[in-house]
């Protein structure tokens, strides 16, 4: 079976996509505006030569017929694009048969708020999906208010692998509490949010280190942020590290944090969660399927940094409720999360609209 995939390489979850795919032996194509590692997978690139918004636009424009070409050629027996706003909406423009679409969090749950305009290209895409999935439980009440007919909606949770991301090996650090975040760093991710509250936390005078991961581009931001503060002693800042190096990374910390203002399915919690981490995260729908608040975990409300250092120091002086939490989230994300337990439904239904029985 060959399907066509519509998405940004440079994520991890189209790779992990790709890994699944190519990995039971489907033969597939990714079609995508950003450059990245696709091993498994063909791949077109049609990256933009600029990176402002105005061009990006007129590039999206620009590049359609030759996509669309692509796309005819490939032939696929099925299309699938990730991402309501931006390849959704090109998948829906192509008009290719049969077509997924694929809703990872703020595309719906953020953009299709933003304007009339938003809204009404996030309609048109639905209406045109034979099917839709969503990552997450809490998704697909605004599926339904955007007009998407239930039978058309499918949850798909990518889940982890726990063969690599559990607490086997976790190795401490001799005393010292590790906060970690590994969020991009961008607006809705809102780690201007952590930053802020991390001075309320150093001025304590733990024993402490608080590592950043991840790049994007409210990073140097940040990293002012952190100057300006004066808690450059006690922070990190990584960088990108390849996602097989992260449960290291992870084996080593003691709390995680984020402070996103919407996810669909937050796969970084997942993986923390797995890997003994005591999480200190927003209080958001997609946080609150995994969380309960002063159990396994501390669910903070949005916006106020003062607030989000309580739960940290409180988090830090716990350390009782943070080893009892380990195994109870570790077993937690692997009898709810293992890698491709909902991929395997998704098969069926590439079946089913493709017409074509899966091999292996």
């Amino acid at each position: 079976m060959i399907i066509c995939l519509l998405s940004n390489a440079e994520s991890i979850h189209t790779k992990r996509w790709i890994d699944y795919l190519a990995g039971n032996g489907y033969e597939v194509h990714l079609i995508s505006y950003r450059s990245g590692e696709t091993g498994g997978a063909s791949f077109y690139c049609y990256s933009p030569s600029h990176n402002n918004h105005f061009y990006k636009y007129f590039h999206f424009l620009r590049s359609f017929r030759a996509i669309k070409k692509e796309i005819w050629d490939i032939n696929p027996d099925i299309l699938h694009a990730h991402y309501l706003t931006s390849y959704g909406l090109l998948g829906a423009l192509v008009g290719y048969k049969p077509l997924i679409v694929s809703a990872w969090g703020s595309d719906l749950l953020v953009d299709s708020k933003k304007s009339f305009f938003h809204k009404y290209l996030i309609r048109r895409t639905l209406e045109r999906a034979d099917l839709v999935t969503v990552m997450a439980s809490h998704m697909i009440p605004r599926l339904i208010e955007l007009g998407c007919k239930r039978e058309k909606i499918l949850k798909v949770t990518l889940g982890i692998d726990v063969e690599k991301f559990n607490i086997e090996g976790r190795k401490g650090a001799n005393g010292k509490v590790i906060i970690l975040s590994n969020r991009v760093f961008e607006r809705e991710q809102n780690i201007e949010c952590i930053v802020n509250s991390l001075p309320f936390v150093v001025e304590r005078q733990y024993n402490l280190e608080i590592r950043f991961y991840g790049d994007g581009s409210h990073r140097h931001q940040c990293e002012n942020l952190v100057k300006t503060s004066g808690i450059e002693n006690n922070t990190k800042f990584f960088g990108l590290v390849d996602h097989s190096q992260m449960p290291y990374h992870l084996k080593q910390a003691d709390i995680y944090v984020s402070a996103s203002t919407s996810d669909g399915d937050h796969v970084s919690l997942m993986e923390a969660m797995a890997c003994g981490l005591f999480p200190v995260v927003s209080d958001i729908p997609a946080n609150r399927e995994w969380i309960e608040d002063g159990r396994n975990g501390f669910l903070v409300p949005l916006g106020d940094p003062a607030i989000f250092a309580e739960k940290i120091i409180e988090a830090v002086e716990k350390k009782g409720l943070r080893q009892k939490a380990i195994k109870h989230n570790s077993q937690l994300v692997k009898s709810r999360a293992e890698y491709g337990c909902d991929l395997r439904l998704l098969e069926e239904h590439y079946q089913r609209l493709s017409g074509k029985k899966i091999s292996h």
